[in-house]
């Protein structure tokens, strides 16, 4: 082996083991990453072949030093099966669990009103009846006894009736949301064929479904805006402010339509930032009683029961912030967490709680069918909120400028549009929420208001959700609003 051949050996072995020392530092760098699974060199010795004089066959040679011939994961695959099955069937139960958990709530027993103390009273009617069966007095309080035990089980019927509805369309949303991802990672997996992606394809995020804020953006791609400046938009929807936040930490999406409270997640610094204000008050969110309920304003509601959300939603807060204003402590209003509206509705229904938090489309559907009364927007009492803004990746701001200002512009001409031109809005608006037109055109007068025009960030809607953010528990003070949103790539 000539001197030249040592030194090709030995700078393959340094090369190698290089590689090496940069997979332990990933290693490292990542010991506190979730999902991160430690990855180890695998390295191959390189052969080698010579000749013998002048003879064309070849015998082995000593070797040309070694490579790098992969880098594998260290996982178990055993492992990861028996947790991906223990995941599922966990998943199973724990869904098991709420469904089982919310038929519980429909039978609050033992308590004095319940079914069974109910069946307890009709049979001691009829054993003081058969002691006296002529008696006017005893076979009327019979009758009353047996009169509300059957409105306590048609009461009870229909609160399971919907609690089983809203589990089948669940269900439904759930295989909707899961073909979609499929179809979206199908065309990834065809674009990574392809061997290219299309540096015009802005991927953007909306925080709630099937709302009529966040699917103007599906309503400005069906009019043309966003193709007019020459961006193609992949949209994504997501259970909530929070699912979107952390897309946009993993960098699923390059911006999102979210709400003003996402200016909390910014501040605990995550990798985004507001680049327009776009809606103010919140006109698209109501509370909802029942027909015959004897609360006329937000007066009637001290004291008493709503359902909401979840307690650190911005419904909770709107809650909250109407008791303030009415000059009541903030817990004046008992809040009740109840899920979304079908569930809350089923809890009004039983009398478990005595109003709900609801957005503003199935509202005016439960009210046009006779089962929810609206008693107030928030947005006629909180009228200086910034209920919703568009946020932005670091990395959108930072490698795509452009794009993003295409995408600013864009969304202001959609709305521009929209609010010039409500019948070609209603008609688009409607398939896109599968609902009646009548409550589309209901919607639209209600919350077009809302809508900004140009995207400037209001001082006081950010003083407000400043404090908002620690009213919710997000952060002990205030943050600097100022620096959690820019105005650069509004259009001039």
């Amino acid at each position: 082996m000539s001197d030249f051949s040592d030194l090709g050996v030995g700078l393959s072995g340094l090369e190698a083991q290089q590689t090496g020392l940069d997979t332990v530092g990933q290693n490292v760098a990542n010991a506190d990453t979730a999902g991160y699974v430690d990855e180890q060199v695998q390295l191959g010795a390189v052969g080698t072949s010579q000749h013998i004089g002048f003879d064309t066959s070849t015998i082995p040679g000593p070797g040309a030093g070694v490579a790098v011939v992969g880098i594998n994961r260290l996982s178990n695959s055993f492992l990861q099966t028996l947790s991906y099955n223990a995941q599922a069937a966990q998943g199973s139960l724990s869904a098991q669990q709420t469904g089982l958990q919310s038929v519980q709530d429909n039978f609050p027993e033992p308590s004095g009103n319940g079914i069974s103390s109910q069946l307890t009273t009709l049979w001691q009617a009829w054993s003081t009846l058969s002691n006296n069966p002529s008696d006017p007095a005893t076979r009327t309080v019979l009758v009353n006894d047996a009169t509300s035990l059957s409105s306590s089980l048609n009461d009870t019927y229909s609160a399971l009736t919907t609690q089983s509805q809203q589990t089948v369309q669940d269900v439904s949303t759930t295989l909707t949301s899961v073909n979609q991802m499929a179809s979206q990672v199908a065309a990834l997996n065809q674009t990574i064929l392809a061997g290219a992606a299309d540096a015009a394809t802005l991927r953007v995020g909306e925080a709630i479904p099937q709302s009529f804020t966040f699917m103007l953006l599906d309503f400005g791609m069906k009019r043309g805006f966003y193709e007019k400046e020459g961006l193609t938009i992949e949209p994504s929807t997501f259970g909530g402010p929070a699912k979107q936040q952390q897309a946009m930490a993993a960098g699923s999406i390059d911006a999102g339509l979210g709400v003003g409270l996402d200016l909390g997640f910014i501040a605990k610094g995550a990798p985004v930032k507001a680049v327009a204000a776009m809606a103010g008050p919140p006109l698209d969110t109501c509370i909802i009683v029942l027909p015959d309920s004897p609360f006329k304003t937000v007066a009637d509601l001290r004291g008493k029961a709503l359902g909401i959300t979840s307690p650190t939603s911005i419904l909770a807060w709107m809650v909250g912030e109407i008791a303030v204003r009415q000059g009541w402590p903030r817990d004046a209003i008992r809040q009740v967490p109840a899920g979304q509206t079908t569930a809350q509705l089923a809890l009004l229904k039983t009398g478990q709680i005595d109003a709900a938090g609801s957005d503003l489309a199935p509202a005016l559907q439960l009210e046009a069918e006779g089962q929810a009364r609206i008693l107030l927007r928030f947005g006629d009492i909180v009228t200086d909120e910034l209920n919703n803004i568009i946020l932005a990746s670091d990395p959108l701001i930072a490698q795509r400028p452009d794009e993003l200002r295409g995408f600013l512009k864009a969304w202001f001409a959609t709305i521009a549009y929209a609010k010039g031109h409500r019948a070609e809005t209603v008609a688009d608006m409607t398939p896109l929420l599968q609902i009646d037109r009548r409550f589309v055109e209901a919607i639209y007068d209600r919350q077009m208001p809302m809508y900004s025009r140009d995207g400037r960030f209001p001082a006081q809607g950010l003083a407000t959700m400043a404090r908002a953010i620690v009213d919710v528990h997000m952060l002990d003070a205030p943050p600097d609003v100022q620096k959690l949103y820019t105005e650069a790539f509004l259009p001039k």
